[in-house]
């Protein structure tokens, strides 16, 4: 489809442009300024994000876009897609969770400053990371493609590692009472287990590629673990 006007008072939330031909988008002049669920590939984006609702939005393919954190609707960024966007502003007191950083430009994050220390879910690809995770919650986090990343098991929140994929981690604690059930280890540095002291002796659902076992596995439920 070919666009030959303006999207000024458009309602465009769920809008997929992929495949269309001279999209311009003014954020600001989209009906109630939300992007919200909108996939923007192939769009030209020719005005700021200040105040604009982009929660899930998808920027893959987009041209253009640029998006301080600071001032998009509710310095909510859940389960957007920020390929391709260069970011000019900070995260602090944002929420990323399920947000995913794959392809960015100029992502830098402190863990201790995002919204509620929350990670959940989010795909750090491309993210420089400059803070510690004291208390901060990873679970489901994929930090394949960060930058920067040292983890230290026992002071993330609750101990808790469940689904997290940790390529490219720099491991610079102990597991022991650490939940790791589906955890992903695949392509981590320095990681060393014992399985006899991690929580509930569980390593179901593990991916344990490159891991240094340092215990016996007597008694360690090992259903569906990939050594």
């Amino acid at each position: 489809v070919e666009i030959v006007g303006s999207f000024n008072g458009v309602d465009v939330r769920r809008t997929d442009f992929t495949g269309c031909i001279g999209a311009k988008i003014n954020p600001q002049k989209v009906r109630d300024k939300s992007l919200k669920s909108t996939k923007l590939s192939g769009a030209k984006i020719i005005g700021s994000f200040d105040g604009v609702d982009v929660r899930r939005t998808d920027f893959t393919g987009c041209i253009g876009a640029k998006i301080d954190p600071q001032e998009v609707s509710d310095k909510c960024l859940e389960g957007t897609k920020l390929s391709g966007v260069e970011i000019v502003g900070s995260f602090d007191g944002v929420d990323v969770q399920l947000a995913d950083f794959t392809g960015n430009i100029g992502a830098k994050i402190d863990p201790q400053k995002v919204f509620g220390k929350y990670l959940i879910g989010a795909k750090l690809s491309g993210v420089e990371i400059i803070g510690s995770f004291d208390g901060v919650d990873v679970r489901r986090t994929d930090f394949t493609g960060s930058i920067g990343t040292k983890i230290d098991p026992q002071r993330v929140w609750d101990k808790y590692l469940i689904g997290t994929k940790l390529g490219g981690v720099k491991v610079i604690g102990s597991f022991d009472d650490v939940n790791v059930k589906y955890t992903d280890f695949t392509g981590s540095k320095e990681t060393k287990i014992n399985p006899q002291t991690i929580r509930h002796k569980s390593l179901r659902n593990t991916k344990l590629s490159g891991v240094e076992i340092v215990g016996s596995l007597d008694d360690v439920d090992v259903e569906c673990t990939d050594f």
